[in-house]
């Protein structure tokens, strides 16, 4: 779990979800105020499974800090040359993802990659995703610094756009 700053009472907040056994959620409060969650895995024999234990957990100690208002979760699908038990294993990751915030009452909002990349000027490359969180975050690049942590980036973008949805598209209504 990466964190920024920790404060002793809950902070209102967003929540963007990069789902898949590498994914990330990420807490966004306001610029200065954030915080990454790697969705935690573990190998199987059958393969990377989703430790569910310690996603709880991890989620619970964020909801310490935060009291996230609305969750954004980038609405995603299989590959056409994905494999099955691939393809199954995603499928149960991203329902995993959901379930969690809906436990939690918090309202959810999907979103296509296309729909955020593009308001948020995100090129296609995964990598770019890194590149563009850095420029609008830049205080925070050490979060996602290695290739790897494309999906962190992502989840911190899908927040950022969240909160530009929560404060321009929709601030009648509270999310």
């Amino acid at each position: 779990m990466k964190r920024v700053r920790l404060e002793k009472f809950q902070m209102d907040c967003v929540i963007g979800i990069d789902p898949g056994l590498s994914g990330a959620i990420a807490f966004f409060a306001s610029v200065d105020d954030l915080m990454i969650i790697d969705v935690p895995s573990f190998e199987a024999s059958r393969g990377k499974q989703v430790d569910l234990h310690k996603l709880v957990s991890s989620f619970n100690e964020a909801l310490t800090v935060y009291e996230p208002k609305h969750a954004f979760i980038e609405n995603v699908h299989t590959m056409p040359k994905q494999g099955i038990s691939s393809a199954f294993k995603f499928g149960k990751t991203c329902a995993y993802l959901e379930m969690l915030i809906a436990a939690f009452s918090i309202p959810i909002t999907l979103v296509t990659p296309q729909e955020w990349k593009k308001e948020l000027k995100v090129q296609k490359h995964k990598d770019n995703s890194r590149l563009r969180a850095s420029q609008l975050l830049p205080e925070h690049a050490n979060m996602w610094p290695l290739k790897k942590h494309h999906n962190r980036a992502e989840a911190i973008l899908i927040a950022y756009y969240g909160n530009i949805l929560k404060t321009v598209v929709y601030p009648h209504i509270g999310i």
